[in-house]
């Protein structure tokens, strides 16, 4: 940590720099901090770099703001957070991308080192290993991902997430595998790709999907238990099953990859699964207060559409269903 004299004598070394000293760091910064420039300095350092910043650019008693003004600024606030952070040292290092996230709310596309295009859903993280594309090509999953995956038999791209392993050569698929959520659903749309479960002694078995098949694992029915415990507990749930990816009449759509497209789609889905969707679609809470309204199903489709408007349709084909929003902008189903 730095003490207040340090970091105004680091503001007084910003001021002689030059404009693309300024800019070098704020693209580096830019780089390295998944929120800047939105993220929050404390109201008394953002008051000294306005004040040093400003010191001699005043004509008239109006302050002259610039385009390469707003540069110094944002590279200000941004080495101003590393420092009170501690975290000086991030600037000096290589560029790391090995962690790519989505907040709820927001669905990212990113094309991964290998040539590979990931589309990112909300509430999201994809982790590269650390030799991604040198000697391997794995990651971790959280959440749900869509993959459009670049050929390479050397180097085959494999998925880990909490109870699976996915391995592919070069395909099209999406992973669903939220932490949250009682089920992993891995779909493919072409290609194939090789499935294993895992228990707590490495893998149950090996599962290739064809084109359009999708496989569904229960994280809850003992999955990563041996079959002993299973007999014991007497579940008759299956920890996986192989089904198939049907396209719905009624919206043309692959319900399961819809969602790259920005289409929010419930398929005959529970009203507490589609507030579970709702909620991480765009990042606002959302609560159901009347357990008699939790297993009603419901069947739709929606695009580019605000909340407020899911929620009116929603009310509108099941007339028993009321929403309001509190203060605190929490939505209630009641």
């Amino acid at each position: 940590n730095y003490s207040e004299e340090e970091l105004r004598a680091f503001l007084e070394e910003l001021k002689d720099m030059n404009d693309d000293d300024y800019k070098a760091i704020y693209n580096k910064l830019y780089q390295v901090l998944p929120d800047f420039p939105d993220r929050q300095l404390s109201e008394n350092f953002s008051m000294e770099m306005e004040k040093q910043l400003d010191r001699s650019d005043s004509m008239n008693g109006a302050v002259v703001i610039t385009s390469w003004r707003k540069w110094r600024y944002y590279a200000a606030a941004a080495v101003l957070l590393l420092v009170l952070a501690g975290g000086i040292y991030l600037y000096l290092q290589p560029e790391q991308h090995n962690v790519f996230a989505a907040r709820n709310g927001e669905r990212k596309s990113v094309r991964l080192p290998d040539g590979s295009q990931v589309i990112i859903n909300s509430g999201s993280t994809l982790s590269l290993s650390e030799d991604f594309d040198v000697t391997d090509r794995e990651v971790t999953l959280e959440g749900e991902v869509y993959f459009d995956i670049r050929s390479n038999e050397k180097k085959p791209f494999i998925i880990h997430t909490k109870a699976s392993e996915v391995k592919v050569l070069g395909t099209a698929f999406n992973v669903r595998a939220y932490p949250s959520e009682e089920t992993e659903v891995a779909s493919l749309v072409r290609g194939a790709i090789q499935v294993r479960i895992k228990t707590d002694t490495g893998f149950s078995g090996e599962y290739l999907l064809k084109p359009m098949q999708k496989m569904i694992i229960n994280k809850t029915s003992e999955v990563g238990k041996d079959k002993t415990v299973q007999a014991e507990k007497k579940t008759r749930m299956l920890p996986a099953r192989i089904d198939s990816i049907q396209v719905n009449k009624i919206f043309d759509e692959v319900v399961e990859t819809a969602w790259t497209k920005n289409k929010l789609v419930f398929d005959n889905e529970t009203l507490l699964e589609a507030a579970a969707r709702m909620q991480q679609w765009y990042g606002i809470e959302i609560r159901i207060e009347n357990d008699s309204l939790k297993n009603l199903l419901y069947t739709a489709s929606f695009e580019g559409e605000t909340l407020e408007k899911v929620l009116e349709a929603i009310q509108f084909s099941i007339p028993m269903v009321k929403y309001k929003m509190e203060n605190n902008g929490l939505y209630i189903l009641y």
